[in-house]
């Protein structure tokens, strides 16, 4: 059975970006698992002043996107709400724009399009983004007209986004091709600007002004609003209520969940959609804090690079170079979702060129920045760093290293190995700093 410890360190993982020492300390003090989880629940939401996101000055402008991603990690791994941090990157999973197919500015605009919308209606989420600038050049919306209809959003509207292919209880199938192609005209009309600045309207004489017939239903037409009607029948679909609750409840709990749980959770979330309800229906479920839950998840490179920002309390990731390792060592860049579905998750990551981008990357992280010597300017001292060392013995290293790492435990073959590099060669701050770089490219770190 899982200790406090353990307990609290999951949640942590699963509610935000990891834990650090002191999250692991005052949650086994409180001995309320479940008390830590009411907590994060009922942190005030944030909002852009605080996100402090840098603008990106150009369409392509790759100085300015980077500033931009920096930002994004320093907010995923110190946001003062980690449960609506995390919902916006689960989002962001779920309604996918990718750099693959819109510019810099645009992948801008839908990051802090999806973090508005973390707490509210998954239902207007869904309305506005059928028009944004980024959606549309993304999945061709710019390119439906009634002359060359384009299915591209309507196939992904229903498939990726609101309902899945099936039912995920029945096995019922949940939408035709003769749907998608009506929902498709309902979504002509819409048009971007050209020169850039791109700019989005609606142009009647692209639109499609006929009668549509979708999910079971005759719909007359209603111009501009016709692709807000789309989405209010697709509320309306018996999947509605389970494909999103079930996607949040996977990526939360890290379980299928069971029909009668399913059900539940899509009473809660309702035909609004209540993201906020839902995330807090999942949280407070018992399955969260089960045995089967915990160290169940391979954690992504996202939530690798968050958890370290967490340990080290790196506010700028300038210096770690994730503009560039995230998207060429890793794929999981922000900006650049493989395609509409998103990235890979789970054992997907667990091969030897990831553990390798992940050492690679902790090079600057743990040794080139901080050498540990007197010499080093403060301004690049990495002081949890400099404290593991001078807090610490070549016999108690190991235990202050997992501390630090914020994991409420290792198995026997990471401590023996830990143990075994911590007693050869001199003790000094390299060798200090070599056993938190080993523990980082453990297993128990790599579970979530």
């Amino acid at each position: 059975m899982a200790t406090t410890a353990e307990r609290v360190a999951h949640i942590w993982r699963r509610l935000g970006f990891g834990p650090t020492r002191a999250d692991i300390e005052v949650g086994v003090a409180s001995g309320d698992p479940a008390g830590l989880v009411e907590e994060l629940l009922a942190r005030p939401p944030t909002g852009a002043a605080a996100w402090a996101f840098p603008p990106v000055t150009a369409e392509w402008d790759w100085t300015s996107a980077s500033r931009f991603v920096e930002r994004h990690f320093a907010n995923m791994a110190h946001g003062a709400n980690p449960v609506q941090e995390r919902t916006a990157w689960i989002l962001q999973g779920l309604v996918v724009v990718s750099a693959e197919g819109v510019n810099y500015q645009q992948m801008a605009g839908h990051t802090v399009f999806l973090r508005d919308r973390a707490f509210a209606s998954y239902k207007a989420l869904l309305r506005d983004v059928s028009t944004t600038a980024a959606m549309l050049e993304y999945l061709s919306g710019d390119k439906n007209t009634r002359f060359h209809p384009n299915e591209n959003f309507a196939r992904e509207l229903c498939e990726l986004f609101s309902l899945g292919p099936v039912h995920p209880v029945t096995g019922e199938k949940n939408y035709t091709e003769d749907d998608i192609k009506e929902m498709a005209r309902a979504h002509t009309g819409w048009r971007l600007t050209w020169p850039p600045p791109r700019q989005v309207l609606f142009d009647p004489w692209y639109h499609d002004s006929g009668t549509k017939e979708y999910l079971g239903g005759v719909h007359p037409d209603a111009g501009v609003n016709d692709a807000a009607q789309v989405i209010e029948a697709i509320t309306q679909h018996p999947s509605w209520a389970a494909f999103v609750p079930e996607y949040f409840y996977r990526e939360i709990v890290g379980l299928d969940p069971a029909p009668a749980v399913l059900a539940e959770l899509g009473d809660v979330f309702g035909p609004e959609g209540d993201l906020r309800a839902l995330v807090e229906a999942i949280a407070r479920r018992p399955e969260l804090l089960s045995d089967a839950a915990i160290g169940t998840r391979v954690k992504s490179p996202v939530e690798l690079v968050c958890g370290l920002m967490r340990i080290l309390e790196i506010q700028d990731a300038s210096w770690l170079g994730v503009m560039w390792r995230m998207g060429s060592r890793f794929g999981q860049h922000p900006f650049f979702a493989p395609n509409v579905s998103g990235w890979p998750s789970g054992t997907a990551w667990l091969h030897a060129g990831h553990l390798v981008a992940w050492s690679d990357l902790l090079m600057p992280a743990l040794w080139w920045r901080d050498s540990g010597g007197s010499d080093v300017p403060a301004e690049q001292r990495v002081q949890p760093l400099r404290d593991l060392y001078a807090g610490s013995t070549r016999t108690s290293v190991v235990d202050n290293a997992i501390s630090l790492a914020g994991l409420a435990g290792v198995t026997p073959s990471t401590r023996a190995a830990l143990e075994a590099f911590a007693g050869a060669g001199s003790w000094n701050h390299a060798r200090a700093v070599g056993v938190l770089h080993l523990l980082l490219c453990s297993p128990d770190w790599f579970v979530n």
